[in-house]
């Protein structure tokens, strides 16, 4: 948190912790969380949780700097207990399992 009371960012660093720089995701109040789901040297997935008890969130891919990311599945369902199914498939760039909240009811979407 860069102010108590501003909304949080995340911050990366690619050299070890030497120079951090701020990663393009949406902000978090204090109600709100971020999780790394998983990462490697090319790319790191992010969960960016929803406002109020949703279960959900939305989930982020990175570039290879940790820096730039886009958003790659809405609605993607984080239980009660700050736990998520996803599995890389690391044979594939990018490609992972995951679930998504639909309508009331989750399903398994392979991205």
């Amino acid at each position: 948190m860069e102010d108590p009371r501003s909304p949080r960012v995340m911050y990366f660093s690619s050299d070890q912790g030497e120079t951090f720089s701020r990663a393009l995701l949406p902000s978090a109040s204090t109600e709100q969380f971020y999780s790394i789901l998983d990462g490697d040297v090319d790319m790191l997935f992010m969960h960016v949780d929803n406002p109020g008890d949703t279960f959900f969130g939305t989930m982020y891919t990175s570039d290879d700097r940790g820096i730039l990311f886009s958003k790659s599945l809405e609605r993607h369902l984080f239980d009660g207990h700050r736990k998520s199914d996803f599995t890389n498939i690391t044979s594939l760039r990018g490609v992972y399992l995951t679930n998504k909240l639909d309508k009331g009811y989750f399903v398994w979407k392979l991205m």
